[in-house]
């Protein structure tokens, strides 16, 4: 009995140092292949998956949106124009895109601006109604017309009281209107009435009394 128990314990102490020996020589090699390897490139580390930061997520935003704008400039610099005509063609559109100047016709009608038209519309129609009826009168026997001045009255003669009035108004009143409107524009070369309302009252003036001198001609003529 006695031997048994000193030969268990003897195959005791001989595995506890075989592990010993495993022991020791298991760290002997880890510390020689440690040593074996530069201090430069350390071991690889494991990983861990984490939850991204505010700052991340910024910085991907950033990262793409920038890259995406630099892929839209490269790609706009590879656009270069080939031909004159399509050169013109781009102009073209861009011109349509640009903002119209506002028409004439939204702005509030002011009665100097209308006075002034009818000044010259008067001074065209009536220079241009003297010639062609120069020209008329002229080249009338030539071409049988008869435009002498009995025919004219004679015919003139003819027409109805009213017809008379109304025919002797319309030629008169832009004829008393061009007169007296080129009378307030000389008026207003001198500096007077140049305020908003002396201009209002002066052309009002004008219009009252060309109608005026139109009716008493169309009457009295």
């Amino acid at each position: 009995m006695a031997l048994q128990l000193s030969k268990s314990k003897m195959a005791s102490r001989h595995v506890l140092n075989s592990l010993m020996n495993i022991n020791t020589s298991v760290k002997i090699t880890s510390t020689v292949v440690s040593s074996r390897i530069p201090s430069a490139l350390p071991l690889p580390r494991r990983c861990e998956p984490r939850q991204a930061s505010p700052a991340d997520a910024r910085f991907i935003f950033h990262y793409f949106s920038t890259s995406d704008a630099r892929r839209v400039q490269s790609t706009k610099a590879c656009l270069q124009v080939k031909t004159l005509e399509d050169s013109r063609k781009i102009l073209a559109a861009q011109r349509l895109k640009r903002p119209v100047a506002p028409h004439i016709a939204i702005y509030k009608w002011q009665i100097s601006a209308v006075l002034s038209s009818l000044e010259r519309l008067t001074g065209m129609a009536f220079s241009g109604g003297l010639y062609l009826f120069g020209i008329a009168y002229v080249l009338s026997p030539y071409l049988g017309w008869g435009l002498s001045a009995a025919s004219m009255a004679t015919a003139f003669g003819a027409l109805p009281l009213a017809a008379k009035v109304a025919a002797k108004f319309t030629i008169a009143w832009p004829f008393v209107f061009h007169c007296l409107n080129g009378v307030k524009c000389v008026v207003w070369s001198s500096g007077k009435f140049l305020t908003n309302q002396g201009v209002k009252k002066t052309g009002m003036l004008t219009v009252g009394a060309a109608t005026i001198g139109a009716i008493a001609l169309a009457f009295f003529v």
